[in-house]
């Protein structure tokens, strides 16, 4: 084929694309393949035999590295160039959009928001494991390398939602508009923060203004509510997350980990408090969960003195000099983060093993975090959830994540009318209630479990000693007690403060015990199987504590006489409740005053 032909042909379907109204709402047009644009599951043809085919490919033959893998690329191009070119067929087509500076660009309003909408999604496709047959360009690379990455790691964005996507027992709630209307007169404190909200987006758009001022403003316009809320908890505070490198060229993750540090423009949690009827957030409480080894139970991903517990929503803003794509890599990257606290918030307390620990509810299906962001006056509000990545999407594939993290837009709009902006208010406001009540509700919930077993460890440790040990033991205890999983990939000098706090609370109920050593026994049964028989011993308070135990850290599944057995002893033990050192450990646990510094990592 000729080169004029060939652009004649390209010229043709160009032509037919720009006709096809599945084109220019996707951009792309790849038959069965799964990306962000995919409204619906029935939209996919998705081949079993043709996943097992590519991940075959992604273990086997994938170029190593990225010099090896431009290396290929170059060789097929030569193949091809030398080939026969009889018939060139074009099966499938991708459009980059441009870069949309929202300070120049021209049009109506919709035109605007429709390219600013193209170029937030960006990338057509997910990634998937690379097949050598079909080596993508390094351009390809480049662009959506980030991407690529992040459905790696398993985060992955869907312009559109529907129930359809969940998968099981899942449910999840979406804020709606539906049955609220902008002109109740109920409505009229709403329609005065709306009005506010544009004046302030104008005069931010005419000054240029930087993301510092859009990023202030929505303090202020949008989250007000929540600011004023003693039960909800807002800063910009910094969360940790375990990272894993990706391949240049594959995206594909590796072995190697790193510690990462992530400062958000707005987490939205929790506030802890010392009232005594919600004793599961107290401070003291949290704090005590997360330090003992047996639990490690993270609620604040600032990791130090609690103040803002298991997040449900975060915000990141962007300026005309921005880029929205980064605002949603951000945003769902911290979204994902607080998805993992609610899974292990979710789970049976106990000892970590080589099985994974049962859910307390038979299931976790129910965990949910809001996700949102603004580039200038453009605002989105997705909703994601934790699930494990099936067969269609690489799961068991080297290098690709255990777990995904779907977000999906449920809301977007450029808010330069009262009545989009009355939309926007309308929904955070709906989010700001499911907070207060059936997110606060759910970690209440879970949470009595896991502060009565830190509870439990600590005091039955220190009676341990008090009882059999010498005070000389006691203090080379506290010297090398192993710390918390959270707290082994930390430095020397971090490593030390958590030993510090920890210690802390052992001397409190050190003290205690010592004033009054007759009020309390060794509380509990001791594993006599493998680490956990070493002194002062693993202990177990009830039935279900050894049942779980067993299967978890010893792969054992105790049958229907074991389980029998395993009540008698536990009621012979008479193992009684802890409710007077609970009050006592509260009183006292009221009256720290952690300062940020020494409670800081």
């Amino acid at each position: 084929m000729g080169g004029e032909s060939f652009k004649q042909t390209v010229d043709d379907c160009i032509e037919w694309m720009n006709n096809v109204p599945m084109f220019r709402r996707r951009q792309c047009i790849l038959p069965g393949v799964d990306g962000p644009w995919v409204e619906h599951p029935d939209e996919l043809k998705i081949f079993e035999n043709e996943v097992q085919e590519v991940a075959h490919h992604a273990t086997d033959r994938t170029p190593r590295s990225y010099k090896e893998g431009r290396h290929a690329m170059k060789d097929n191009m030569t193949e091809f160039e030398n080939a026969e070119k009889e018939f060139v067929g074009i099966d499938g087509m991708i459009c980059i959009p441009p870069v949309v500076d929202l300070g120049t660009v021209q049009g109506t309003d919709s035109d605007i928001e429709e390219k600013t909408e193209r170029y937030y999604v960006y990338h057509s496709m997910y990634m998937s494991p690379p097949d050598p047959k079909t080596l993508l360009r390094p351009i390809m690379l480049d662009r959506f390398r980030r991407d690529w990455k992040a459905n790696a790691c398993g985060i992955y964005y869907r312009h559109y939602y529907s129930p359809a996507w969940l998968v099981g027992k899942q449910t999840i709630w979406v804020p709606s508009l539906e049955g609220r209307s902008w002109e109740l007169p109920t409505e009229e404190t709403r329609r005065t923060r709306a009005k506010q909200m544009v004046k302030h987006a104008i005069m931010n758009h005419k000054g240029r203004k930087s993301e510092y001022s859009w990023e202030a403003d929505a303090w202020t316009d949008v989250f007000s509510p929540m600011r004023e809320d003693p039960l909800i908890a807002l800063d910009k505070q910094r969360y940790f997350t375990m990272e894993q490198t990706a391949d240049k060229f594959t995206c594909l993750l590796s072995d190697e980990e790193n510690v990462a540090k992530r400062i958000p423009d707005l987490t939205v949690g929790l506030a802890v408090t010392e009232n005594i009827k919600d004793e599961c957030l107290h401070p003291a409480a949290l704090e005590r969960i997360m330090l003992h080894r047996h639990c490690g139970l993270v609620s604040d991903p600032s990791r130090k003195e609690p103040n803002l517990a298991f997040p449900f929503a975060v915000y990141e803003a962007k300026g005309y000099d921005g880029d929205p794509r980064e605002a949603r890599l951000q945003a769902c990257t911290a979204g994902a983060a607080y998805l993992d606290l609610l899974d292990a918030l979710a789970l049976e307390p106990g000892k970590a093993g080589p099985t994974a620990a049962a859910y307390q509810e038979g299931y976790n299906h129910n965990a949910q975090v809001f996700a949102l962001t603004s580039f200038g006056p453009h605002w989105h509000i997705m909703v994601g959830y934790k699930r494990m990545r099936r067969k269609e999407e690489h799961a068991g594939v080297p290098g690709m994540s255990k777990y995904v993290y779907m977000f999906h837009r449920i809301w977007s709009g450029r808010i330069v009318t009262e009545r989009k902006a009355w939309e926007l208010l309308s929904l955070v406001d709906l989010i700001h209630i499911w907070g207060r009540t059936q997110h606060r509700d759910y970690v209440m919930r879970h949470l009595k479990a896991w502060n009565k077993l830190s509870l439990r460890l600590f005091i039955y440790e220190t009676a341990a000693f008090c009882t059999l040990m010498t005070e000389e033991d006691w203090q080379l205890w506290l010297k090398n007690v192993p710390l918390p999983t959270w707290a082994r990939t930390l430095k020397a000098k971090k490593q030390h403060k958590v030993r510090e706090r920890m210690n802390e609370y052992y001397e409190f109920f050190f003290d205690i015990y010592k004033k009054n050593p007759g009020r309390i026994q060794i509380p509990a049964a001791i594993c006599s199987k493998g680490d956990c028989s070493t002194f002062p011993g693993y202990p177990q308070f009830s039935a279900k504590d050894a049942y779980l135990h067993g299967i978890t850290c010893h792969g054992e599944s105790p049958g229907e006489d074991s389980k029998t057995s395993l009540q008698g002893l536990f009621e012979f033990l008479q193992i009684r409740e802890l409710g007077d050192w609970k009050q006592s450990a509260s009183r006292e646990s009221r009256k720290r005053k952690w300062s940020a510094s020494d409670a800081g990592q």
